[in-house]
């Protein structure tokens, strides 16, 4: 196992003599603890993976995805680099009305309490 760490460009290489491979980023995917969305570059392209996320706009400022020459006065990004956008939306239905994080986060701090 090898940890990497968020917002750094770590390198993968396929060939031993490290001269081709693909870089990938690790990015908070605002879930639960540890959750990551992967955005990969190389020959293919650039691929972004959320793998379970919860979107919130300060995605938008992570100058991985959203570099600052792709934003608006607001300083929000407006472009971003994705070729490919491989998207978890499993709950992507309006049946799901899930509670807000600081919400959920509430009421999980009261069940535990209460025990």
């Amino acid at each position: 196992m090898i940890d990497l760490e968020l917002d750094e460009e770590h390198w993968i290489f396929i060939d031993a003599e490290k001269k081709e491979g693909v870089s990938v980023v690790l990015m908070d995917a605002n879930h639960c603890p540890g959750a990551v969305m992967f955005l990969f570059k190389g020959r293919m392209g650039t691929v972004l993976h959320t793998g379970d996320f919860r979107f919130h706009e300060k995605m938008l400022l992570n100058p991985w995805l959203c570099p600052p020459d792709r934003r608006n006065a607001t300083g929000r990004g407006i472009t971003c680099d994705v070729d490919i956008l491989h998207l978890d939306n499993t709950f992507a239905n309006p049946q799901y009305d899930f509670p807000a994080k600081s919400d959920a986060y509430k009421g999980l701090v009261s069940i535990v309490k209460s025990h």
